[in-house]
């Protein structure tokens, strides 16, 4: 039998098993944190077992569908409480609606340099008020 203790001897089994054990509690950590998201309501039960990425890409997007709608309606008032002609109001509607679906997130560049061009340009440098205002 060898009585020879050599240094470092178990070292690297201690060492793993500690990581191990911290990973699972990163893991149990992250898995509360899901349901606890869902449980407070922040989240619908079909993201309940997405991953982080899929989450988050979700959450962006309702964002972002969500944001398109809220301008769509101040648009729409806005047009409204300026007194703007009916047909110009539902000429408006008939061009936003269809864009408030099938538009990812990560596509809303298309729309803003649509905007910055030269045939838009003119809304935002403009500084004189409009009449009546």
């Amino acid at each position: 039998m060898d009585n020879n203790v050599h240094f470092g001897d178990g070292v690297l089994d201690e060492a793993k098993a500690d990581v191990n054990s911290r990973a699972k509690g990163l893991v149990k950590i992250a898995a509360l944190w899901s349901e606890h998201l869902f449980e407070e309501g922040h989240m619908p039960k079909g993201y309940n077992d997405l991953q982080d990425n899929l989450l988050i890409s979700n959450f962006h997007q309702e964002g972002y569908l969500d944001g398109l709608y809220a301008g769509y309606v101040l648009a729409m008032m806005a047009l409204a409480d300026n007194d703007a002609p009916k047909d110009i109001i539902l000429a408006a509607r008939d061009y936003i609606r269809p864009n408030l679906i099938g538009h990812h997130y990560d596509d809303r560049d298309e729309f803003i340099s649509q905007y910055k061009d030269e045939k838009y340009s003119w809304i935002d440098k403009t500084r004189e008020p409009l009449s009546g205002i």
